[in-house]
């Protein structure tokens, strides 16, 4: 077995024991390989610190995730795999910028909605704009995820929650079900009849795959004439929609699953139309 065969197994052992996902054990070895790519040789116990210096600054040109994601493999490898802390010692973290970009207003998300044309697809992205999971999250969710609440007397009422078992960070929470959503569901079962993943691929052995969904986001946007739209910016809208309709900042942070209040102050966004509509300080003469 070749020595990096063992790192490998070695670098998932680890991130087994971490909790981490099965998504995110690929994208760290994916990383892990293009590196050694970059390097010229599969012996990553050879790198130095300058090494992963100029790849990160050769991974400089792609978006800020990829940079991020490079960035957390590497760091990790090295960390807890390698146990060489010093080829990543003091290396930053790639600056985010924070972006403008929020998601489109809920009468665009509404009417995207209804032009989706696969099913399965339009009831996933439902889940997302309605209770603002991530599209990683809503495709994962089992037929028992879905929990309605029970009144004094036992029968079932009208709203409940979605259960989160396998969030970022392998976190479990539970995520809103609000009665429309919940009749979208009821709806969207009785002709789907789906039976273990809520949301399943069209042969049925798993769950529907996030490509499918954002490829079926993408078609709508353009039967409908509106600019791409990413599912990751209909959470954005749920956050946005339920700040300015009431909702708390600590309730909305248990919704979306942050650890951190400031992450979840990220995802608000105060609409370019409310900011135009402020009142004109200047219209009337100002007093001395």
């Amino acid at each position: 077995v070749s020595t990096m065969k063992r790192l490998k197994d070695a670098m998932v052992a680890m991130l087994r024991h971490g909790g981490r996902r099965a998504s995110t054990q690929k994208s760290y070895c994916r990383e892990m390989r293009r590196f050694l790519e970059w390097l010229g040789h599969d012996q990553p116990l050879r790198a130095r610190r300058s090494d992963v210096v100029a790849y990160l600054e050769h991974k400089g040109d792609g978006s800020v995730c990829r940079r991020k994601m490079a960035h957390a493999a590497l760091r990790f490898f090295y960390l807890h795999v390698a146990n060489r802390p010093e080829v990543v010692a003091e290396i930053p973290w790639p600056h985010v910028r924070k972006s403008l970009r929020s998601g489109p207003p809920w009468s665009d998300v509404d009417m995207l909605l209804r032009a989706v044309a696969d099913p399965v697809c339009r009831a996933v992205l439902c889940v997302i704009a309605a209770a603002g999971l991530r599209i990683s999250e809503a495709c994962a969710l089992r037929v028992e995820d879905v929990r309605t609440e029970r009144g004094a007397d036992g029968c079932r009422l009208d709203r409940g929650v979605l259960f989160v078992d396998d969030g970022k960070g392998g976190k479990q929470r539970f995520a809103p079900l609000p009665p429309t959503l919940l009749r979208w569901l009821r709806r969207y079962f009785a002709a789907v009849r789906p039976t273990g993943y809520l949301f399943p691929n069209r042969s049925r052995t798993g769950h529907i795959d996030p490509d499918v969904v954002r490829r079926a986001l993408r078609d709508a946007c353009s039967r409908v004439g509106l600019a791409a739209v990413a599912p990751h910016q209909l959470r954005h809208t749920f956050a946005t929609t339920m700040l300015e309709r009431g909702a708390d900042l600590p309730t909305l942070q248990v919704a979306l699953g942050h650890e951190r209040l400031s992450t979840t102050a990220g995802y608000t966004h105060v609409r370019r139309d409310r900011l135009a509509a402020m009142p004109d300080l200047l219209a009337k003469p100002l007093r001395a």
